[in-house]
């Protein structure tokens, strides 16, 4: 885990990221403001407690990000209908390209077929 200190840096991160103030933030994670203040400018630790209340407001915040400080700070996760979705549009486009390369086949053969008519004229 990261140190208190920068746990406590990004917690002050992510509420500025929001753009929200202490007092909000307070309310939604349900704390009181001059905890979280007190929190926040380094005068109190970061409790266990602090943290899983803060993770299980913003359920979007990574904890590996607050912890310690890896990867984005939000999650951005795929939801099964979005994957779906993206499997079919792969399997039009799939479908689609080989019935484009059977056209060229065909074309191919055509051309070829042209040649050799206009070199027997």
């Amino acid at each position: 885990m990261g140190t208190k200190d920068d746990i406590t840096a990004r917690i002050n991160l992510f509420i500025e990221s929001m753009g929200k103030s202490v007092k909000k933030t307070a309310s939604e994670i349900g704390m009181n403001a001059p905890t979280l203040l007190r929190i926040l400018k380094g005068e109190n630790k970061v409790s266990a407690d602090a943290i899983s209340s803060i993770l299980n407001a913003y359920p979007d915040l990574s904890a590996e990000w607050l912890l310690r400080g890896k990867g984005s700070m939000l999650i951005t996760a795929t939801n099964d209908d979005e994957m779906m979705a993206l499997n079919d549009v792969i399997t039009d486009l799939t479908e689609t390209l080989k019935e484009k390369n059977k056209v060229i086949v065909l074309l191919k053969k055509q051309i070829e077929e042209n040649k050799k008519g206009n070199s027997n004229d």
